[in-house]
Protein backbone atom coordinates (compact mmCIF):
# COMPACT_ATOMS: atom_id res chain seq x y z
CA UNK A 1 0.00 0.00 0.00
CA UNK A 2 1.33 3.24 -0.84
CA UNK A 3 1.31 6.41 1.25
CA UNK A 4 2.42 9.73 1.21
CA UNK A 5 5.96 8.89 2.05
CA UNK A 6 6.06 5.38 -0.06
CA UNK A 7 5.71 4.20 -3.23
CA UNK A 8 4.37 0.38 -3.50
CA UNK A 9 5.21 -1.57 -6.58
CA UNK A 10 3.44 -4.62 -6.12
CA UNK A 11 3.23 -7.68 -8.72
CA UNK A 12 5.69 -7.65 -11.85
CA UNK A 13 5.15 -6.86 -15.50
CA UNK A 14 8.41 -7.15 -18.16
CA UNK A 15 6.77 -4.40 -20.12
CA UNK A 16 6.70 -1.75 -17.09
CA UNK A 17 10.03 -2.90 -15.05
CA UNK A 18 12.07 -0.45 -16.98
CA UNK A 19 9.55 2.31 -15.51
CA UNK A 20 9.96 0.85 -12.01
CA UNK A 21 13.78 1.08 -12.28
CA UNK A 22 14.18 4.61 -12.98
CA UNK A 23 11.49 5.77 -10.38
CA UNK A 24 13.14 3.77 -7.76
CA UNK A 25 16.61 5.36 -8.59
CA UNK A 26 18.79 6.06 -5.91
CA UNK A 27 20.41 9.07 -5.47
CA UNK A 28 23.18 11.13 -3.47
CA UNK A 29 24.40 14.39 -5.69
CA UNK A 30 27.68 12.03 -6.06
CA UNK A 31 26.40 8.77 -7.67
CA UNK A 32 23.09 7.16 -9.04
CA UNK A 33 22.05 3.68 -9.32
CA UNK A 34 18.91 2.73 -10.69
CA UNK A 35 16.53 0.62 -9.13
CA UNK A 36 17.09 -3.19 -10.64
CA UNK A 37 16.82 -6.00 -9.30
CA UNK A 38 20.42 -7.33 -8.48
CA UNK A 39 19.49 -10.85 -10.10
CA UNK A 40 18.30 -8.78 -13.16
CA UNK A 41 20.99 -8.26 -16.38
CA UNK A 42 20.50 -5.55 -19.32
CA UNK A 43 17.57 -6.27 -21.42
CA UNK A 44 14.50 -5.76 -22.66
CA UNK A 45 13.12 -5.49 -19.17
CA UNK A 46 15.80 -4.68 -17.08
CA UNK A 47 18.59 -1.77 -17.80
CA UNK A 48 20.76 -1.64 -14.78
CA UNK A 49 23.23 1.47 -14.11
CA UNK A 50 24.99 3.45 -11.89
CA UNK A 51 25.78 7.45 -13.03
CA UNK A 52 28.26 9.59 -10.71
CA UNK A 53 28.39 13.31 -11.20
CA UNK A 54 30.53 14.58 -14.22
CA UNK A 55 31.48 11.24 -15.26
CA UNK A 56 29.91 11.51 -19.08
CA UNK A 57 31.49 10.90 -22.46
CA UNK A 58 31.77 13.27 -25.77
CA UNK A 59 31.05 11.72 -28.88
CA UNK A 60 30.95 13.63 -32.51
CA UNK A 61 28.79 12.48 -35.21
CA UNK A 62 28.00 12.94 -38.44
CA UNK A 63 23.83 14.19 -38.94
CA UNK A 64 22.85 14.65 -42.26
CA UNK A 65 26.35 16.18 -43.58
CA UNK A 66 26.51 17.69 -40.03
CA UNK A 67 29.32 17.19 -37.07
CA UNK A 68 26.95 17.39 -34.16
CA UNK A 69 28.88 16.68 -30.49
CA UNK A 70 26.76 14.28 -28.32
CA UNK A 71 27.85 14.24 -24.43
CA UNK A 72 26.13 11.31 -22.84
CA UNK A 73 26.56 9.59 -18.99
CA UNK A 74 28.64 7.02 -18.71
CA UNK A 75 26.82 3.56 -17.09
CA UNK A 76 29.37 2.49 -14.91
CA UNK A 77 29.92 -1.28 -13.48
CA UNK A 78 27.01 -2.46 -11.32
CA UNK A 79 28.05 -2.90 -8.05
CA UNK A 80 24.81 -4.34 -7.06
CA UNK A 81 24.42 -7.19 -9.08
CA UNK A 82 24.27 -10.63 -7.59
CA UNK A 83 22.47 -14.16 -8.66
CA UNK A 84 21.93 -16.97 -6.59
CA UNK A 85 20.58 -20.50 -6.84
CA UNK A 86 18.87 -23.22 -4.31
CA UNK A 87 21.62 -26.31 -3.85
CA UNK A 88 19.70 -28.96 -1.72
CA UNK A 89 21.42 -31.68 -0.24
CA UNK A 90 19.00 -34.55 -2.49
CA UNK A 91 18.49 -32.85 -5.71
CA UNK A 92 19.75 -31.17 -8.70
CA UNK A 93 20.77 -27.61 -8.38
CA UNK A 94 18.61 -24.77 -9.27
CA UNK A 95 18.79 -22.82 -12.00
CA UNK A 96 20.27 -19.08 -11.21
CA UNK A 97 16.77 -16.94 -10.20
CA UNK A 98 15.61 -13.60 -11.45
CA UNK A 99 12.41 -12.02 -11.71
CA UNK A 100 12.05 -13.35 -15.11
CA UNK A 101 11.95 -17.02 -13.85
CA UNK A 102 8.75 -18.88 -14.36
CA UNK A 103 9.40 -20.25 -10.58
CA UNK A 104 8.38 -16.43 -8.90
CA UNK A 105 5.53 -16.54 -7.16
CA UNK A 106 5.22 -13.03 -5.89
CA UNK A 107 7.49 -9.58 -6.77
CA UNK A 108 7.19 -6.02 -5.12
CA UNK A 109 9.27 -3.34 -4.66
CA UNK A 110 9.16 -1.05 -2.20
CA UNK A 111 10.66 2.90 -2.05
CA UNK A 112 10.71 4.52 1.51
CA UNK A 113 10.74 8.55 -0.37
CA UNK A 114 11.75 9.75 3.54
CA UNK A 115 14.65 7.52 4.42
CA UNK A 116 15.83 6.35 0.96
CA UNK A 117 15.47 3.04 0.84
CA UNK A 118 14.62 0.71 -1.76
CA UNK A 119 13.50 -3.11 -0.54
CA UNK A 120 12.90 -5.47 -3.21
CA UNK A 121 10.78 -8.57 -2.36
CA UNK A 122 10.83 -12.25 -4.50
CA UNK A 123 9.08 -15.44 -3.72
CA UNK A 124 10.10 -18.74 -5.52
CA UNK A 125 9.07 -22.08 -6.02
CA UNK A 126 10.74 -24.43 -8.12
CA UNK A 127 9.36 -27.86 -9.27
CA UNK A 128 10.82 -29.54 -6.72
CA UNK A 129 8.50 -27.80 -4.19
CA UNK A 130 11.49 -25.65 -2.86
CA UNK A 131 10.07 -22.19 -1.89
CA UNK A 132 12.73 -19.04 -1.27
CA UNK A 133 11.87 -15.61 0.26
CA UNK A 134 14.55 -12.85 -1.39
CA UNK A 135 14.67 -9.67 0.30
CA UNK A 136 17.03 -6.78 -0.64
CA UNK A 137 17.48 -3.23 0.61
CA UNK A 138 19.73 -0.47 -0.64
CA UNK A 139 20.45 2.61 0.46
CA UNK A 140 22.96 5.05 -1.33
CA UNK A 141 23.92 7.37 1.68
CA UNK A 142 23.56 11.20 1.66
CA UNK A 143 25.44 11.96 4.06
CA UNK A 144 28.79 10.03 2.66
CA UNK A 145 28.46 10.32 -0.87
CA UNK A 146 30.79 7.35 -1.80
CA UNK A 147 28.70 5.30 0.27
CA UNK A 148 26.53 2.70 -0.88
CA UNK A 149 24.67 -0.26 0.66
CA UNK A 150 22.48 -3.95 -0.25
CA UNK A 151 21.89 -6.29 2.07
CA UNK A 152 20.41 -9.31 0.66
CA UNK A 153 18.86 -11.99 3.12
CA UNK A 154 17.00 -15.69 1.71
CA UNK A 155 14.34 -17.55 3.56
CA UNK A 156 14.38 -21.51 2.69
CA UNK A 157 10.63 -23.01 3.17
CA UNK A 158 10.14 -26.50 3.48
CA UNK A 159 13.61 -27.50 2.28
CA UNK A 160 17.32 -27.79 3.71
CA UNK A 161 20.36 -27.06 1.47
CA UNK A 162 22.78 -24.54 0.21
CA UNK A 163 22.36 -21.03 -1.13
CA UNK A 164 25.16 -20.53 -3.91
CA UNK A 165 25.91 -16.54 -4.49
CA UNK A 166 27.69 -14.93 -6.86
CA UNK A 167 28.26 -11.05 -6.47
Amino acid sequence: MSTEWTWDFNGYDPKKERTVEALCTLGNGRSATRGAAPESTAGTAHYPGTYAAGCSNRLSSNVAGEKVCNEDMVNLPDWSRMRYRCLPDDGPAGEWLTPDDPSVRCCSASLDLRGGILTRHLFFQDGHGRRLGVTHTRLVHMGDPYLAIQRTAFHGYGWSGVIEVES
